[in-house]
């Protein structure tokens, strides 16, 4: 950033000069979404103000805000014992999303801040009890902003808040769908120490506790002047601006080394397209000779199976030959025998007719015919 304390005209007011500078410091974790962005600044004068023994934020998201009151704790060398508190899941407000939001905290988180800060992953509701009373002197409510949600937290929260306690509300200039913040804002400010920021949404800083630094009590009284006031939030507005540059800049840097990654991969894509056009024009005819083979195959398939049917078939009538042989064999085997015999039938045959003849050459034979005639006729 180019602003510096020395080209800004007109600031506040003497007790708030010395303490300008660290609202220059650059943030260390700048990320979407940008909606606390313009508020940097002014969260690095806090701290620096007010010096407070512990901190704890109520809704962290991707932990711009909560990034720089940690990074200023450990700039200024302080004994703060910061807590984010956030179930990181979103809202209906702010959108929901998935837990690579809060993984990417951590790891930044971790890598830095652990010895003094913890990220608490619960609804604000359920850490109430883990926080005693007058136990906060530095309370940022930036949950769900509607007005039942913020008036909600506020008191639930405000028997935490000790003497020096000091409470920021964010959103209390947006005017619009079902954001409450601004409706609470004017009710816990009417008789109470307080600034607002109108910009970048709005921010609204306010004195809860009676024991105040001398910063924030110069804060808080620029109120009653408007030269004051105008120049203060000129002053966080225009830096604010420049960190919200700052992120577009990012933004387009990141998009266009999205498009260069992109393109770049295009051509990689594209070049390995053409390696590969002529492997698959080679792989595309293996493919069509290997669907002609296997059309070929096919009809070998059809021939197999008309070959394997008539092999049944002829050995089903192998089978029966087999069988009608071994009966012919059995046969074959049978006829030495018959014909031994036949040949003893014939001898024998022969010998009977010999006697038979004999028997009819006989007299008795020539006597006895009447007889046997008569004999057959009474039969």
């Amino acid at each position: 950033m180019n602003m510096t304390a020395s080209n800004t005209s007109g600031t506040s007011s003497a007790l708030l000069d010395p303490l300008l500078e660290i609202s220059l410091t650059r943030p260390e974790r700048l990320v979407e979404p940008d909606a606390w962005v313009g508020h940097i600044p002014f969260a690095f004068w806090i701290v620096a103000a007010h010096r407070p023994r512990a901190l704890v934020e109520l809704g962290t998201h991707s932990g711009n805000s909560y990034g720089a009151f940690c990074q200023s704790v450990l700039l200024l060398g302080l004994d703060t014992a910061c807590y984010a508190v956030d179930a990181w899941k979103g809202d209906p407000q702010a959108g929901f999303y998935g837990d690579d939001v809060y993984e990417d905290l951590r790891r930044y988180h971790d890598s830095r801040y652990t010895a003094f800060s913890r990220l608490v992953r619960s609804t604000f509701d359920e850490a109430l009890s883990h926080f005693p009373n007058g136990f906060i002197d530095l309370l940022h409510i930036d949950g769900c902003h509607t007005y039942e949600s913020a008036r909600h937290d506020f008191d639930n929260w405000a028997p935490k808040l000790s003497t020096r306690g000091v409470v920021l509300f964010h959103d209390i200039n947006v005017r619009e769908k079902d954001f409450g913040a601004w409706r609470l804002w004017q009710e816990v400010s009417s008789d109470r120490p307080h600034f607002a920021f109108l910009h970048h949404h709005g921010l609204g800083v306010l004195g809860v506790g009676e024991d105040q630094t001398p910063e924030l009590l110069s804060l808080f009284a620029s109120t009653q002047q408007l030269a004051p006031t105008t120049t203060i939030r000129k002053w966080f507005a225009a830096v604010g601006a420049n960190l919200q540059k700052d992120l577009e800049s990012t933004r387009a840097d990141n998009a266009n080394k999205k498009w260069i990654d992109l393109t770049t991969k295009l051509e990689d894509v594209t070049r390995q397209r053409d390696e590969l056009i002529p492997r698959y024009n080679q792989i595309a005819e293996e493919l069509a000779i290997a669907r002609r083979t296997a059309d070929e195959l096919d009809g070998l398939r059809g021939e197999i199976s008309g070959l394997t049917a008539a092999n049944e078939n002829a050995e089903r009538a192998c089978r029966l030959l087999r069988a009608d042989l071994s009966k012919a064999r059995a046969t074959l085997e049978r006829i030495p025998a018959l014909e031994h015999e036949l040949a003893k039938a014939e001898r024998a045959r022969g010998r009977a007719e010999e006697r038979l003849a004999k028997m009819r050459a006989s007299p008795t034979w020539k006597v006895g015919w009447p007889l046997r005639k008569i004999a057959k006729l009474f039969k």
